[in-house]
């Protein structure tokens, strides 16, 4: 049977725990490059976020082009049907990512050190 002072310390850890992760969960830093990867390209692309510039990148239906600059990044122009990739707007957050999947190009922010599930 549960006292009052047990749904008390309850919601206080429960509490506690949604502040921890909304504080330390990469807090949403600022990246800092962008990387990006073509389908059927081993490589992958890193471009600085800055100075401004037009990155046009050939995948399987015609030519990207991404817009880079400002500390943010973006689709410009893709030949894709839904264009859903240019609707996702300018990334700026470390872990925010944009694909072009019928073109095969997917574009990543990423600041200096990137930690996820798999090496934290």
């Amino acid at each position: 049977m549960l006292k009052a002072g047990d749904v008390a310390v309850i919601a206080l850890l429960a509490a506690f725990n949604a502040f921890a992760y909304g504080w330390y969960a990469d807090r949403g830093a600022a990246g800092d490059r962008a990387r990006v990867t073509v389908s059927g390209d081993d490589r992958v692309l890193r471009f600085e976020l800055e100075p401004a510039r037009q990155v046009r990148l050939a995948g399987p239906l015609g030519v990207s082009v991404l817009e880079i600059g400002g500390g943010r990044a973006r689709f410009l122009d893709s030949p894709c049907p839904g264009k859903y990739c240019i609707h996702s707007g300018w990334l700026s957050r470390s872990g925010d990512y944009a694909a072009c999947l019928p073109n095969g190009i997917g574009l990543l922010i990423e600041r200096g050190e990137t930690w996820d599930s798999i090496n934290y």
